[in-house]
């Protein structure tokens, strides 16, 4: 087996290290990211922020930003994915279909929040 080699070693997920992470792929640097746990977790688990703070990230284009929208879809997949994988392995999927799906299409399409991206 051929041993990969990277431009980068970062040991840490934190938000330092994910801002690294982040500046070395844009100039297209491989790069190997250490963390025991999901990359940014202790920062996404430690404070809640505004949507009126996530929005200034944003605006401002500071890198926080969009490091906390990927933690917060991460993390929100992989709840998804941990409750789909349980409900597989207790042959109960369609139902858990069935009870996301409700759930997404209570709420009108006009009602839901918009994206704070998007706005400018």
């Amino acid at each position: 087996m051929t041993p990969i080699l990277y431009d980068l070693a970062i040991i840490g997920g934190g938000l330092a290290g994910l801002a690294c992470a982040l500046g070395a792929g844009r100039r297209r640097l491989s790069v190997l990211l250490l963390e025991k746990h999901l990359p940014g977790r202790k920062l996404w688990i430690s404070c809640k922020r505004t949507r009126g703070y996530l929005r200034h990230l944003f605006m401002s284009r500071e890198m926080p930003g969009p490091i906390l929208l990927a933690l917060h879809n991460l993390t929100y997949y992989q709840r998804l994915v941990a409750r789909a994988r349980a409900a597989l392995e207790r042959n109960r999927f369609a139902e858990f279909y069935q009870e996301r799906m409700a759930a997404y299409q209570q709420v009108p399409a006009g009602e839901r929040e918009p994206s704070i991206i998007n706005q400018r």
